[in-house]
């Protein structure tokens, strides 16, 4: 077997290698390369290979000239789709024209990935090998409309063109759901959707390679079907605005478009004047903190590329950043990542970033672990910033820190401590709001007509769904238990009862007039105070009497009342807006909520320039951890400033 492939070191920091691609006419023939060394600044002509390494290992051998290359599987898939069967053909592809096992240069050229992308004659979207599925999603994109002469986000003709062949596509998936049978219809989306399943939409180096290019300059590839990118763009668009379910869509392509429009907006001035005369258009450039919370729940290898793979990006939009070093461990670049967030958005948002199941041990409190998903979507334990709240008053952030840089020195005001800390909320299925509804308007004996046959053949989750609701059920009494407790409450014109209403809602102010709330309020509070005694009354209209062979007693009761009482508007959205939080109380007497991280004996602050208490936890010489952000009842519209509108009278607080 010939020797491995050793690669040279590049001569110039502007050096790059390009890789050309021999031809064949036969597919299945060994892939010959060679690898050549040229200048970004000569503006060499080249492809650039968009792609996902998935995990996958350097384990497929090709030959670059008289040695073996080694490269993924994945990438091999491509070479041999893309190979031309009668002409040599210039690419760029990370795996291969990057030194893998060089730290160093791999820090050098992921420093110039996003003038690779941005200057490369074309970007090549690689989605894998083809399936049925995915070609067949391609093909109904494409024969929406052609666009090849056409700007969607320009002409007012594009949408017209398309509205006669979305019906048609419309039609058609109804067609196929209704000639499948039940379980081959779950979790269907329609033709379109089994293309964003893709891993390539959920990685997050994508995102800076399609984001950078032009956007007429990017191919999407998936076996031997291709379609222009914004082909793609356009036609799912307009899907959208129809009323199309497009499945994964919004999570993994929406991020790509919208940078592509800020990135394009900013470096082409009657591109953004063509934009300002459109209706309703509002010019918006994203800040640090918010691009790297949008991409958090993408996926990377390395993990240090969850924040190198955006720096082209930051780049482009003109914010200064860092130069990328893999020398260095995740928690400083992860650090040095914050503290660009804090310095460039003049900004303390990013804390309300740094929560998370998962994070690193190492990292500092006020760090975000960019590698965990956090708290996005519809996780209603993120915070509501740029909401209503205004827990900080008028004061703006107030910061500085350390020589070293490790510690965040905030102004603020330590205001309370927490005494207890009740049991949380914790429902998995309270995505499957529909079936939860279903079972109310059900009853007793859950879903009925219609939905008792969509739902007969599954059981199992139907069983689920019941025992968590009945979960549900007992951590709402026990927490209505706890706002019992206090007599009065701190707040002026404030009961604790009325403060419990508004805590497990999050205050949301849609509906804290709404009168059938209120009502489903009363109702809910009601049952949430009665005995067990009372509640076998309210079940069974007497003596317990089970008649369930699915649930035990405790359960067919829970069930019984909620088909029975009038309470499950204000049930549902408590769930909703409460889930996977606890409820807590402080010395003063503040009830909370906030993440299952809250301890007895964490403090509660609020700092300037941010619009939610915090949760802070001593760890001595004067000096906090961060834990969480929190609501807490009576202090979120800035009362802890009242009488101190100019936050003259403040503590420094140190976070760790």
């Amino acid at each position: 077997m010939a020797d491995l492939y050793q690669h040279l070191p590049l001569s110039n920091p502007h050096s790059i290698r390009v890789l050309k691609l021999h031809p064949s006419y036969d597919e299945d023939s060994p892939i010959v390369v060679d690898l050549v060394e040229v200048t970004t600044r000569s503006k060499p002509k080249y492809y650039a290979l968009s792609y996902t390494w998935g995990g996958q290992q350097l384990s497929c051998p090709i030959r670059c000239g008289s040695k073996i290359l080694l490269t993924t599987p994945n990438c091999l898939a491509a070479l041999r789709q893309l190979r031309n069967e009668n002409s040599v053909e210039v690419y760029w592809i990370d795996s291969i024209c990057i030194d893998q096992t060089s730290l160093s240069e791999r820090s050098e050229q992921v420093a110039l990935m996003g003038e690779i992308y941005r200057d490369a004659y074309m970007v090549i979207a690689w989605l894998g090998k083809g399936d049925p599925a995915t070609e067949g999603a391609i093909e109904c994109l494409k024969s929406l409309v052609d666009t090849s002469n056409m700007n969607p986000l320009d002409d007012d003709a594009y949408e017209r063109a398309l509205h006669e062949k979305v019906e048609d596509l419309i039609k058609g998936d109804q067609a196929d759901q209704q000639a499948l049978s039940e379980e081959e219809s779950t979790g269907r989306k329609g033709r379109i959707s089994p293309l964003f399943k893709r891993a390539w939409f959920s990685r997050l180096w994508t995102v800076q390679e399609v984001a950078l290019a032009d956007m007429h300059n990017v191919q999407v590839v998936c076996g031997k079907n291709t379609i222009r990118w914004i082909t793609l763009l356009g036609a799912t668009q307009y899907l959208l605005r129809n009323g199309y379910d497009l499945g994964n869509y919004r999570k993994v392509i929406s991020l790509q478009k919208d940078l592509s429009i800020y990135i394009r907006q900013h470096l082409h001035p009657d591109f953004r004047m063509k934009l300002e005369q459109r209706p309703r258009y509002n010019m918006y450039t994203p800040s640090v903190s918010h691009i790297l919370a949008l991409t958090r729940d993408k996926s990377a290898t390395e993990p240090r590329d969850m924040v190198f793979g955006l720096l082209g990006i930051f780049t482009a939009l003109g914010i200064e950043s860092f130069v990328p070093d893999y020398t260095k461990s995740v928690e400083e670049i992860y650090r040095q990542a914050a503290i660009m967030a804090i310095l460039h958005d003049k900004s303390l948002d990013i804390l309300f970033e740094a929560a998370s199941d998962n994070r690193r041990a190492d990292l500092n409190s006020w760090v975000p672990d960019w590698s965990d998903a956090g708290y996005s979507g519809k996780d209603m334990r993120a915070a509501m910033i740029n909401k209503h709240f205004c827990a900080c008053g008028p004061t703006n952030p107030r910061y500085h820190f350390s020589t070293a840089q490790n510690y965040l020195h905030l102004r603020g005001k330590l205001l309370d401590t927490v005494t207890y800390r009740a049991e949380t909320m914790n429902m998995k299925c309270i995505n499957e709001v529909d079936t939860i509804l279903r079972i109310f308007r059900g009853g007793t004996q859950g879903p009925s007509g219609d939905d008792r046959a969509s739902l007969r053949d599954d059981r199992a989750n139907l069983r689920k769904v019941m025992r968590e609701l009945h979960g549900a059920f007992q951590v709402m009494r026990a927490w209505t238990n706890v706002s019992t407790w206090y007599a009065g409450y701190p707040a002026p014109g404030e009961t604790p009862k009325t403060a419990l209403r508004r805590t497990l809602l999050y205050d949301d102010p849609e509906t804290n007039g709404e009168a059938r709330l209120n009502a489903a309020f009363e109702s809910w509070y009601q049952v949430m105070t009665t005995s067990d005694a009372g509640l076998d009354h309210l079940a069974w209209g007497g003596q317990r009497t089970t008649t369930s062979k699915v649930m035990d007693p405790e359960e067919e009761r829970s069930m019984r009342i909620m088909g029975k009482i009038k309470m499950g508007l204000y049930f549902h959205g408590a769930m909703i807006f409460s889930n996977r939080k606890c409820l807590f109380t402080t010395e003063e007497g503040y009830l909370g909520t906030g993440p299952d991280l809250i301890q007895h004996g964490d403090r509660i602050a609020v700092f300037a320039g941010l619009c939610m208490p915090f949760v802070v936890r001593p760890v001595g010489n004067g000096r906090f951890w961060l834990v969480t952000h929190a609501y807490v009842h009576g202090i979120m519209y800035g009362q802890a400033w009242e009488g101190d509108a100019d936050g003259a009278r403040l503590d420094e607080i140190v976070l760790v």
